[in-house]
């Protein structure tokens, strides 16, 4: 697979996959209590203007659809946002995205994290290229923990965004297939991100039922 990254010297970058892994199986209950102040805001979000599709009415920020060429500040300089951080306001954002279609919250699995966290890892790296290559082997362990025969994973790249972790929501918003995946009845997710020296992050959320 060409890498995403080839041609981009002065252009953001953003690239993402999504997939499902169905084997059947029971749902688990999930907890609002990570959510804190975000439900409220969601609640006192004023209305959006009507969108051709009912699904693009979540947006995390009224922005255009768009990646922006890089500008060079301190705040997106190598380093200078924390992973955790990134990785909280991701899994945020699926849920915020979740509640607004009338969807359960889903739990936060920290060994789902690790395991999505070591695939970013790995990808910014180049150890493995950005792909769904071995998903079935991170998600199997934790299927099987819960009883539950179905998972997926999402990922996403992107550089130069002022807003990484929103800059990836918005993308998986904007495809059909991500979407599917985050609205699926899952009970749990991790969210895993790294990245690379020259300040591209990649991201991987792992789900379960």
């Amino acid at each position: 697979m060409r890498k995403p990254w080839k041609n981009a010297s002065r252009a953001a970058l953003a690239l993402t996959i999504g997939s499902i892994a169905t084997f059947a199986g029971t749902p688990a209950p999930a907890s609002e209590a990570d959510l804190g102040p975000y439900f409220e805001r969601l609640r006192t979000a004023p209305p959006r203007a009507a969108a051709a599709r009912p699904s693009d009415a979540y947006r995390p920020m009224a922005a255009p659809q768009t990646y922006q060429r890089p500008v060079h500040r301190a705040a997106y300089t190598t380093g200078t946002l924390d992973i955790a951080t990134l990785e909280r306001t991701v899994f945020t954002h699926i849920n915020l995205y979740r509640l607004s279609k009338g969807m359960r919250p889903l739990a936060e699995h920290g060994g789902l994290a690790g395991t999505a966290r070591a695939h970013s890892s790995a990808m910014a790296s180049g150890a493995a290229p950005v792909s769904h290559d071995g998903m079935r082997e991170r998600l199997m362990p934790y299927m099987g923990s819960y009883g539950s025969r179905a998972g997926g994973e999402i990922l996403a790249y992107n550089r130069g965004a002022g807003d990484p972790a929103q800059a990836a929501m918005r993308s998986w918003i904007n495809s059909y297939r991500h979407k599917d995946v985050i609205e699926e009845d899952y009970a749990s997710m991790g969210v895993g991100v790294a990245q690379r020296p020259d300040g591209a992050y990649y991201f991987t959320v792992l789900f379960v039922r």
